[in-house]
């Protein structure tokens, strides 16, 4: 299924998941139990292909490395 949608909403929803992605990935490094950790690591690899995938391609860790660079 393709869909197309203009550059605001998907920099909209490429901001949602940056901050989705952060949330996960914070709950993730100070889970304990292993369950638990398995669970949000499946959420967090979920979040980055949303991501790839509205990015054209773009990973996450490129978006982040790219803002980084811009700030400078």
């Amino acid at each position: 299924m393709n869909f197309y949608l203009d550059d605001f909403d998907q920099k909209a929803i490429r901001i949602a998941l940056v901050s989705q992605i952060q949330k996960y990935e914070d709950i993730f490094s100070n889970s304990t139990n292993e369950s638990e950790k398995e669970y949000w690591a499946r959420e967090l690899e979920r979040s980055k292909n949303a991501f790839k995938k509205i990015s054209g391609g773009e990973t996450i860790e490129e978006y982040r490395r790219t803002s980084e660079e811009s700030k400078k």
